[in-house]
């Protein structure tokens, strides 16, 4: 018995570029925290020294929660087109406890992954630049 993939099914070609992109934007993130975290100190005042030391940590977290954005949104769409290729290359119709039980978990990546990009997204959203100190 052989199996067939149905025309849906992108194939490796779009699995390299996905991965391709996944790698070439963890790279650029790197450069770009790289360029935060050596910038030079806006001035020499310990006042000044803690206010840049939190933006700089917001800048930080603001790439993090970005690239991880991108992650969860790539590892969804996937997720997504693995659940479709399972559902057309199995009978639906069989409700023994095993395809039944792969049916269940084959949505754990789809809700972990949008759960993770909604949690990420909301992290991004709400950060804050740190408040002027007071002496």
């Amino acid at each position: 018995m052989t199996t067939t993939f149905p025309s849906a099914w992108v194939g490796a070609p779009a699995v390299a570029a996905t991965v391709l992109s996944l790698v070439g934007s963890a790279v650029a993130c790197l450069f770009v925290l790289r360029k935060i975290v050596n910038r030079p100190a806006v001035t020499a005042d310990p006042q000044s020294e803690a206010r840049d030391a939190a933006m700089r940590e917001v800048s930080a977290g603001a790439v993090f929660y970005a690239w991880g954005c991108l992650l969860a949104a790539s590892l969804f769409t996937w997720s997504l087109v693995a659940r479709y290729v399972y559902d057309s290359t199995t009978d639906l119709s069989d409700t023994s406890w095993w395809p039944t039980t792969m049916r269940v978990a084959a949505y754990l990546p789809i809700a972990a992954s949008g759960y993770a990009f909604v949690y990420l997204f909301a992290k991004l959203t709400r950060q804050h630049a740190p408040h002027q100190a007071t002496a």
